[in-house]
């Protein structure tokens, strides 16, 4: 998947403030956890995209949020399938595989 370049600088220059707990500054800086947050926070862009569209003016971020929120621990383009309807590409190929 492709990542923007100016959003992975800026996701690589960002410092945690030191509230937020050492566990999360370990994520990033030990397991390369960074990688993950930057291709969840692209699916779910892309989620909100395809959501904002489908809906037009009728589109609430709250909706969204509680619907996201409701939908629990699942993988961001399973989500929009649930959320959209549409069958995304990747979600495709792993199905035509088995």
């Amino acid at each position: 998947m492709l990542i923007v370049p100016r959003a992975r600088g800026l996701a690589l220059g960002y410092t945690p403030s030191p509230a937020s707990g050492l566990p999360h500054r370990l994520l990033l800086r030990l397991t390369r956890g960074r990688d993950s947050y930057l291709i969840g926070k692209q699916q779910i862009e892309m989620l909100l995209a395809a959501r904002k569209k489908q809906l037009g003016d009728s589109f609430r971020m709250r909706q969204f949020m509680d619907s996201f929120n409701a939908a629990g621990l699942v993988p961001a383009s399973l989500l929009r399938w649930e959320l959209t309807g549409e069958l995304p590409e990747d979600v495709r190929r792993m199905l035509a595989s088995q």
